[in-house]
């Protein structure tokens, strides 16, 4: 973008979709990169959400699953982050050519992605979370893992093999009317 302006503009002259082929001189060239550009948008939200909520294993699973599960729950996570690293730089490349009409149109399908995503969230059948077992039945949403056993004498920061956990749930504490 040698020729590129350097403030926002309106101007469609010279003006190309991320790759030279991909003019945007007529309005249906700059309708398909509009509709483009929200697709992009969309999945980039997409999958951030499929990274942070579907994609994400406690460490307790994680360490419990075979060897091979663990490989494929790294690998898929790892792609899936390449696949969300791109479509953002790409959506920021967007940006940058200060193009008026293509920044609205990034802001605009970010923000309305990211509503169709917390929509989602929010009706999610797991609105509590992992504690909804503990919901009205006399715990708080706390819990303590405890360890017993003896540390090794050579190796502070591992426990024995024979060492245990369990985990305790903390009562809840009514102050007021909550329940």
């Amino acid at each position: 973008m040698e020729n590129g302006k350097k403030w926002f503009h309106s101007d469609n002259q010279d003006l190309h979709l991320l790759f030279e082929p991909l003019s945007l001189t007529e309005s249906t060239e700059l309708a398909t990169a509009y509709i483009s550009i929200a697709i992009i948008c969309a999945l980039e939200r997409g999958v951030t959400y499929l990274l942070d909520n579907k994609f994400h294993k406690s460490s307790e699973k994680l360490i419990n699953s075979s060897v091979g599960e663990r490989v494929c729950y790294v690998v898929t996570r790892t792609v899936l982050y390449g696949v969300a690293t791109t479509l953002r730089l790409l959506y920021m490349l967007v940006v940058m050519y200060f193009n008026t009409g293509l920044f609205i149109t990034v802001v605009s399908s970010l923000t309305l992605s990211q509503l169709v995503v917390e929509l989602i969230k929010s009706s999610g059948p797991n609105k509590t979370g992992p504690l909804k077992k503990f919901q009205n039945k006399g715990y708080s949403d706390l819990s303590i893992v405890a360890q017993t056993g003896d540390m090794d004498d050579d190796e502070e920061d591992e426990y024995d093999t024979e060492a245990q956990t369990k985990e305790y749930n903390i009562p809840k504490i009514v102050i007021s009317g909550e329940s």
